[in-house]
């Protein structure tokens, strides 16, 4: 078991076990929502007090999950496989009535991710026209993306490639 640290089998019936224990902790599933949505499996957890849904118990659940399902350096975290994040990203958009994967459940997380980024003050508020775009928020995505905005972000020193990207 991941619990353990031993593994063998099917990984998603391990990821299936832990979500069974934690599935109606909705704070928890929240934070999950959104971590699993970050732009990329990397992510710094100081974001985490930006997010207002984030409550204290949801803070020590992530923390308990991180040992196993994380790789952490500092502040930095990283998904231990890409798998998981995937995973998580499909069961915490599911409807709880049908059971199908709803796409606006999709959506309203990327659009709690783009709010927050309005407020930061992290390299990471970078990632707006991502989660925009995800969010399908199509006319903001174009308003957005013009040569101010890039070149705001040539002026603050990023990569180039990240605002190739």
């Amino acid at each position: 078991m991941i619990s353990k640290r031993i593994f063998s089998g099917d990984i998603y019936k391990e990821y299936q076990v832990f979500w069974k224990k934690n599935k109606r902790q909705d704070d928890f599933i929240e934070i999950l929502g959104i971590i699993s949505r970050f732009r990329h499996s990397s992510f710094d957890i100081s974001i985490f007090n930006s997010f207002s849904g984030v409550t204290r118990e949801s803070l020590f659940s992530i923390n308990k999950l991180s040992e196993n399902y994380f790789y952490k350096i500092g502040t930095v975290w990283q998904f231990f496989h890409n798998s998981f994040k995937d995973f998580l990203i499909s069961e915490t958009a599911r409807n709880i009535l049908t059971g199908e994967y709803d796409g606006n459940i999709d959506k309203d997380f990327h659009l709690k991710i783009c709010e927050v980024l309005k407020s930061i003050d992290t390299d990471y508020k970078w990632n707006e026209l991502y989660h925009l775009y995800k969010a399908g928020k199509f006319e903001a995505v174009v308003s957005l993306a013009n040569q101010t905005y890039f070149r705001k972000q040539w002026f603050e020193f990023r990569n180039y490639k990240l605002i190739n990207e």
